[in-house]
């Protein structure tokens, strides 16, 4: 499946860094589609109102991180390579100003995603994306030790080292994470830079209240 690079910006975060629930922050903006194929359907088709969307994210996002997992259905349409599989590459071919995704729900997204629409698809393992440095856009997480610690405490199997993460990406958008997720004065900056560096309109304020308060809900959590 075919979209502009422009639409396309991968998040390079490590397991338990807190990628997801930060996508699902940036899609209370209009224009930035959830990575879940359930998500994606919900926001635009059941969401009524953005407190729709906020209880949607919370019901996503449970205070217990064993209900978290299971929550959490993987259910891409835009699919990454498999985590477990070390020499999986993303399948994918650039050419000019549009990227094609091979590994994906075609008939889903000629139907529902919108050359406005901004989209994402997690990176993990950054080897296995050998053409992640053409794409225009990326958001890289780092400084995240203690946020990835807090997480690695409440949930079981979360295992990986930390130790070799790097990242050769020169046009990319770094998230302190151990910043974001704990002060809110630099998150909110942050976000704002982040709808710029997507070349997307600013949060209005009934979207950038309700990004707070689901900051302050992940936060109660950590």
């Amino acid at each position: 499946m075919e979209i502009a690079l422009k639409q396309f910006c991968p998040i390079v975060f490590p397991p338990g860094g807190g990628g997801h629930f930060f996508w699902e922050l940036m899609s209370l903006h209009s224009d930035v589609m959830p990575l879940s194929t359930d998500q994606l359907m919900q926001k635009l088709f059941k969401d009524k109102s953005i407190q729709d969307a906020v209880d949607r994210i919370k019901d996503n996002n449970p205070s217990s991180f064993d209900q978290t997992q299971a929550k959490e259905k993987h259910d891409y349409y835009f699919a990454p390579p498999d985590f477990d599989i070390v020499d999986q590459d993303a399948d994918w071919e650039i050419n000019d100003d549009k990227i094609q995704i091979n590994q994906c729900n075609e008939d889903f997204v000629n139907k529902f995603i919108k050359p406005n629409h901004i989209v994402s698809m997690v990176v993990h393992r950054q080897s296995q994306f050998p053409l992640l440095q053409q794409t225009q856009k990326q958001i890289v997480f780092d400084n995240f030790a203690q946020h990835v610690r807090n997480s690695a405490d409440k949930v079981a199997h979360l295992e990986w080292d930390f130790d070799q993460w790097s990242y050769d990406l020169p046009d990319c958008f770094v998230l302190e994470v151990d910043k974001f997720f704990y002060d809110w004065s630099h998150a909110s900056v942050e976000l704002l830079m982040l709808c710029d560096y997507l070349d997307i309109e600013c949060f209005n304020k009934a979207q950038f209240e309700s990004i707070k308060q689901l900051w302050n809900y992940y936060r109660s959590m950590h």
